[in-house]
């Protein structure tokens, strides 16, 4: 069974903004419905990723400056003058349906609602049991970060955002995972967690099904995105990219820009690449220095390497043939 909200409505994007300041997120607003979130390492990152048009580049200088950032990133289309390095992982399909799925994308989802049940969280509730979920995934993907203090870091007061939602997915009286949802204007983001102990029962993929099916299908929202391909040079990335195949989103080739400071720009050179590449290896579990390594790297032309091909059927990992 599953718990929907019956008062759900898309906050207009100035509204979503003012409660990203109320929480202590800093953000600059930007051109054609865009904002400006300041992220790890001060680092600037323009929202949201289905936004392909350029912004102006006064804007970046501007928004660099004021808000005294090392970079800033944007997505932006495939063209001549740039060449994809990235996936954008989106879904539009007000018609979606498991039956559109593959064979094991189905048989993934069906699993999971058999086995699971689905609802939106309070805060008290998801500050409770959500710790668990947040520190497994964060460590399966090779990570440091995956502490209570980082839990509470990032999603103390999440929740007092009208634009964000907790999807829980609860295997009896135990949390198999959680997703935060963002939602504004017309628009979806989703970061999904899933504790190690119930991987076998594949909530991310019925926590997917949920998200697509009741923002799509019910609401009548007009674009959920999963994010982009990762910038790190050594992470799970074609494992991930087929996974989100087989849960039903287009992968949407697009170009990722990075900015650097004017300030920082001599510093963006093979020398510095090495260096980071080294500090990589000597503390492999940073999140800092990887995503570090990995910009500076696409800003290079040196990291895309995912290919677009059919997730194996029948296997129980989401891979890419070889």
């Amino acid at each position: 069974m599953s718990v929907v909200m019956e008062n759900f409505l898309l906050i207009p994007l100035n509204e979503y903004l003012a409660a990203l300041n109320q929480q202590g997120v800093r953000v600059y607003s930007g051109t054609g419905n865009t904002f400006w979130e300041v992220c790890e390492m001060n680092s600037l990152m323009r929202r949201p990723y289905i936004r392909l048009d350029p912004p102006p580049a006064e804007e970046v200088r501007r928004i660099l400056w004021e808000a005294r950032a090392p970079v800033a990133s944007y997505v932006c289309a495939v063209d001549g003058a740039h060449p994809q390095n990235a996936w954008m992982y989106v879904c539009e399909d007000q018609k979606y349906n498991v039956d559109k799925l593959s064979s094991t994308g189905r048989r993934d989802v069906r699993k999971a609602l058999r086995n699971l049940r689905f609802e939106f969280l309070g805060q008290e509730i998801f500050k409770e049991k959500g710790l668990k979920s947040f520190c497994n995934t964060r460590q399966r993907i090779g990570l440091t970060d995956g502490t209570q203090e980082n839990f509470y870091k990032k999603f103390a007061h999440f929740c007092e955002n009208p634009g964000h939602k907790i999807l829980g997915a609860w295997a009896g009286s135990e949390l198999a995972g959680f997703t935060a949802v963002e939602c504004a204007d017309d628009w979806v983001d989703f970061y999904p967690y899933a504790a190690d102990d119930h991987l076998q029962l594949c909530p991310n993929n019925g926590m997917a099904h949920f998200i697509l099916d009741y923002f799509l299908v019910q609401k009548k929202v007009r674009v959920v995105n999963y994010g982009l391909s990762s910038i790190q040079e050594e992470s799970n990335a074609a494992g991930l990219h087929a996974f989100k195949k087989k849960a039903g989103f287009e992968c949407r080739p697009v170009h990722r820009v990075f900015v650097f400071h004017p300030l920082l720009r001599p510093l963006a050179n093979r020398f510095t690449l090495a260096v980071l590449r080294l500090w990589r290896q000597l503390a492999p579990g940073n999140p800092a220095v990887r995503k570090a390594c990995g910009m500076l790297a696409t800003y290079r032309g040196q990291s895309f390497h995912i290919r677009d091909e059919e997730t194996i059927e029948g296997s129980e990992e989401p891979r890419l043939k070889t």
